[in-house]
C-alpha cells in the first residue's frame, strides 16, 4: 500500500497543479467580465460565455475533489476508502462533456477575438502560472487543461487499480470510477 500512497499523493500534487489553472481561468473570467459594461470592452458577453462555459463548475468539481482526497491522505493509516471520490468524480463527467462539446467553438472565439482586439490578444498570450514557477501560457493552452485531464483521470484510476489488492474495499468503486471514465471517453471519441 506504500505505492498506493504514493501515487494517491501524486495526483493530489496533480489536482492542485490543474486546480492553480482553473483558478487562472477565474481571474482572467473576473477580469474580462469587468470590461463587458465598459466603453471599451475586451469581448461580448456572448464571446465571454462561449469562452468560459463550464469552468466554475470544473473547478468547484475538482476542488472539492481534491479536498476530500487530502483528507484522505493527511489522515492516512492505509485503511482509509478514496474510492467514492473517484466514483463522484466519474459521475460528473457530463460537465465535461458539455464542456468538450463547446471547446473547437470556444478556441475559435478567442481567435476571434484576438484578431478583433490586439489588447485582448495581448492579456491572454502571456497569462503567468505559479505552479511552473512563472511560465507563460495562454488562455487556449489553460482551456485545454479539462481536455488532457479526462484522459488523466484513467490512466490514474488504471494506476490505482494496479496497486489495490481485489479484496480492498475501494477495488470494485474504482473499477467502476474506470468504466464510467471509460464509456465517457469512447463516447466523446464516437462523436
Amino acid at each position: 500500500m506504500a505505492m498506493y500512497k504514493c501515487i494517491l499523493s501524486s495526483i493530489a500534487e496533480s489536482e492542485t497543479v490543474y486546480i492553480e489553472c482553473l483558478n487562472m481561468l477565474l481571474q482572467y473570467m473576473k477580469a474580462l467580465k469587468s470590461t463587458i459594461g465598459t466603453s471599451q470592452p475586451l469581448l461580448s458577453l456572448d464571446d465571454f460565455n462561449v469562452i468560459f462555459y463550464r469552468i466554475p463548475e470544473l473547478h468547484s468539481l475538482h476542488l472539492n475533489f481534491l479536498k476530500g482526497l487530502k483528507k484522505q491522505i493527511d489522515g492516512w493509516n492505509g485503511t482509509q476508502s478514496i474510492g467514492e471520490d473517484f466514483k463522484v468524480l466519474a459521475s460528473k463527467l457530463g460537465v465535461y462533456g458539455s464542456f468538450l462539446q463547446n471547446y473547437s467553438k470556444a478556441i475559435e472565439t478567442i481567435r476571434k477575438c484576438s484578431i478583433d482586439n490586439s489588447k485582448f490578444s495581448e492579456i491572454t498570450k502571456s497569462i503567468k502560472l505559479k505552479a511552473l514557477q512563472g511560465q507563460s501560457t495562454t488562455l487556449e493552452d489553460l482551456l485545454h487543461k479539462p481536455v488532457a485531464r479526462v484522459q488523466k483521470n484513467a490512466l490514474v484510476l488504471h494506476d490505482l487499480l494496479r496497486y489495490t489488492p481485489e479484496h480492498h474495499r475501494d477495488f470494485k468503486t474504482l473499477k467502476t470510477a474506470l468504466k464510467m471514465t471509460q464509456c465517457f471517453l469512447n463516447d466523446i471519441n464516437v462523436s
